[in-house]
């Protein structure tokens, strides 16, 4: 049907829905102007068809609609817009103001008055408004229209809204001269608070209070600490072509902290990936100095503990001084007089216990005797029949030979501050702790066993030791001692222990054991094996003390990687194990994950390198071989090698990482000859190029062989790479047994060492 024919309200009705379409069909905006007629009843006609349209639109598309249609209302009358900026209705209200910003300059006085009212008016959602102020200010620029229109927005607010809406509208419009100077303004009228002391100021006055009191920046409204400032201009800084912030910040780092304010900017420089090995080396040596460790995440440095403190110890022949541990030895009368004293309270004073006469008073009594007998003589003495210098010459030669004798013997005796030294182990350590742990008692102690040790001095009580041992221990399991006292302890402890024809082995490994169960710090390693040189540190005894600990180890939980990290806190713990050979590390957890099955009991009667380890009448391969794992040995056959200078010898089958070891024949892989050839009185075995002989059948030795090298080869070896990618699943736990912390600024756990970077807790990606 034409549209002449239809109803007026039918063709409205589809020129509204074509209208509110999208996208809409500008064919029935101008179909709708034509209809509307001429003024003044078009205006009116028009202002309902689109209120009507709005109104038929669901509210959450209704912004949308009004965005499409306000382009086709800039071509309509001005008339028009007024309109509907003064009807009755929000949604022509919403429709005039997107339209109107738009409209080309220069505006009558009834459209700049219809612009004000608008953008106050409530009814029309805050962001349309600021969007069609921002637009409008930007269309007017810096011109008095502009002024004005903004000053009609903010009227109504304080000062404090005002600059919130300001905020706004920057946000929109982006920066403006116009809108940055009013909030400059405004701001320099309003009165801050301190977040610190609470004072009010205006704003010139506040940016002099806040770093002059506080060391803080006001940037805008908002405190900020001036470091943080420096961070945001390092993530500027890691945009290509903008490395000039990098220097800027250099010199704001020595404005705020001339001493510390490089490091602390190295700091950051490496934490946003911008430093290099200069700044760590920097950082590093700052930590050292500080006796700090550094967090590897965020570099910041974190002061430890300081180091174990034990006194001064003075040691002579008149006594042993310590603070206020005294033992005084006075040998300068007839009897020698010992005092022992602890602070005011006196131990013992008398007569040295076990020595009658000092050795000078023993040189004068039996001197000074033989004098007076000489005197005597010469004043008594008849003349006759022996003139009396005879006697006088032979008493006082006699004299002069006792004298003598008292030198020799005084200088063949015990030195008097070794006797001072036992006093003090006798009188002094039996006495310490006596009211609880004591740390002034522990550290005269740890003096006294590095002084003993100093001296090569063996003789203290082993039951003594063995007290003050245990209660140390438990004072370092309760961090009321440092790692160091008891690690001399124990040092004294093996030493002597040693001396006496026991093997200290078995006692260091149980103690350091600890370490791997979480008891004991790491710090009590280092301490225990750093530098320490004793007699019975013997090859045999430091493969021994190796193969243990990887046995205790491996016990507790820990993998290769875990050895790898305990390392790096406990470095001579590391050179123990010998983790420079990493996979020799693998190869022994390989073996020790095989115990319980024992896949190798087809080789014969073979011990393992922990059963070796455990006997030190069997541990002599260890020393030769210090990758060893399996070892094998036949007292009934007698094998040698053709190319070897040794005499024949029992057959001995050794499994190492680098292969298979016959007698002292190493075969890196499985040779491809194996033959035994046998003669009238001896039988040989070829391996490849290689033979043995022996007075016996080698045809057993040979299956036995071949059992041997498959093993090896081709089910043990496969598997010692793998090894090194196996975690333990507790491991963070583990390593915040040692005593990791919390680093103070990421807040992530790490082991500290001073002047390093700590060891990161995380697991590594399987």
């Amino acid at each position: 049907m034409p549209d002449s024919d239809r109803p007026s309200g039918e063709i409205l009705a589809c020129l509204r829905a074509e209208l509110r379409a999208a996208p809409l069909r500008q064919s029935a905006w101008l179909r709708l102007l034509h209809l509307a007629g001429e003024p003044p009843q078009r205006d009116s006609f028009l202002v309902e068809q689109l209120v009507r349209t709005l109104r038929a639109v669901p509210a959450p598309q209704r912004l949308d609609c009004i965005e499409q249609l306000a382009p086709l209302l800039l071509t309509a009358p001005r008339s028009l817009v007024l309109a509907l900026a003064t009807s009755k209705s929000t949604s022509a209200h919403r429709l005039a103001l997107a339209v109107l910003p738009h409209l080309p300059s220069p505006h009558n006085h009834r459209i700049r008055l219809a612009l004000r009212q608008l953008v106050c008016d409530k009814r029309i959602p805050i962001a349309e408004r600021l969007n069609a102020l921002a637009m409008a200010l930007a269309r007017l620029g810096d011109g008095s229209e502009a002024d004005k229109l903004l000053r009609t927005y903010l009227r109504r607010f304080g000062k404090t809204r005002t600059l919130h809406e300001l905020d706004r509208l920057l946000e929109q419009a982006g920066s403006q001269p116009q809108l940055t100077g009013l909030i400059q303004k405004i701001e320099s009228l309003l009165r801050l608070s301190c977040p610190r002391c609470g004072v009010e100021l205006r704003q010139p006055a506040m940016l002099s209070h806040l770093w002059q009191q506080h060391r803080l920046v006001l940037e805008g409204r908002r405190v900020r600490d001036p470091w943080s400032v420096v961070e945001d201009w390092l993530k500027l800084a890691r945009q290509p072509g903008q490395e000039i912030w990098i220097e800027r910040c250099r010199i704001a780092a020595d404005k705020l902290d001339p001493q510390g304010g490089r490091i602390r900017l190295n700091r950051l420089l490496l934490a946003h990936q911008l430093g290099g090995d200069k700044e760590l080396r920097e950082i590093l040596a700052e930590a050292d100095r500080q006796h700090a460790g550094c967090c590897p995440r965020c570099y910041a440095l974190v002061r430890l503990p300081g180091s174990a403190s034990v006194p001064a110890i003075l040691l002579r022949a008149e006594g042993l001084v310590a603070g206020e541990y005294v033992v005084l030895l006075n040998e300068s009368g007839l009897r020698p007089v010992l005092e022992v004293r602890k602070s005011s309270e006196v131990i013992y004073r008398g007569v040295e216990p076990g020595e009658t006469w000092t050795p000078g008073g023993a040189r004068q009594l039996w001197a000074g005797t033989l004098v007076g007998l000489a005197l005597l003589c010469a004043i008594f003495w008849p003349s006759k029949p022996v003139p009396p210098y005879v006697p006088v010459i032979f008493l006082l030669f006699l004299a002069c030979l006792a004298w003598l004798a008292g030198r020799i013997a005084e200088s063949g005796g015990e030195p008097a501050r070794l006797r001072v030294l036992a006093h003090a182990w006798q009188w002094l350590v039996p006495r310490l702790h006596a009211q609880g742990f004591s740390l002034a008692d522990s550290s005269f102690l740890t003096a006294l066993c590095g002084l003993s040790l100093r001296l090569n001095w063996r003789e203290a009580p082993l039951e003594l030791l063995n007290n003050q041992l245990r209660l140390t221990e438990q004072a370092v399991e309760n961090h009321q001692a440092p790692p160091l006292h008891l690690a001399l302890l124990l040092r004294l402890r093996a030493e002597i222990a040693a001396e006496q024809g026991e093997d200290p082995v078995p006692l260091l490994v149980r103690k350091l054991a600890r370490c791997f169960r979480g008891k004991l710090p790491l710090a009590f390693a280092q301490d225990l094996l750093e530098d320490w040189v004793a007699d019975f540190w013997t090859q045999t005894s430091l493969a021994r003390l190796r193969v243990l600990l990887c046995d205790r180890a491996f016990e507790a939980g820990f993998e290769v990687q875990n050895l790898l990290d305990a390392s790096q806190q406990a470095p001579a713990l590391g050179s123990t194990l010998r983790i420079e050979s990493v996979r020799r590390l693998a190869a022994l957890r390989l073996l020790w994950s095989m115990r319980a099955e024992r896949p190798w009991k087809r080789l014969g009667e073979v011990r393992t390198v922990f059963e070796l380890a455990e006997d030190p009448q069997l541990a002599t391969p260890l020393a030769r071989y210090p990758d060893l794992l399996l070892w094998y040995q036949d007292s009934s056959r007698q094998v040698v090698a053709d190319r070897a200078s040794d005499p024949m010898g029992p057959l001995t089958i050794q499994q190492t990482l680098a292969g298979v070891w016959l007698q002292d024949i190493l075969f890196i892989s499985m040779p491809r000859v194996i033959e035994v050839r046998h003669k009238s009185m001896s039988s040989e075995l070829f391996l490849g190029a290689d033979v043995f002989r022996s007075s016996e059948n080698l045809e057993p030795v040979a299956r036995l062989l071949e059992r041997w090298f498959r093993w090896t080869f081709q089910e043990f070896a496969p598997q010692v790479d793998s090894v090194l990618t196996w975690q333990s699943p507790d491991r963070a736990a583990i390593l915040r047994s040692w005593g990791a912390i919390a680093c103070p600024e990421c807040g992530r756990y790490f082991l500290p060492r001073v002047g390093e970077l700590g060891t990161v807790l995380e697991e590594r990606p399987r």
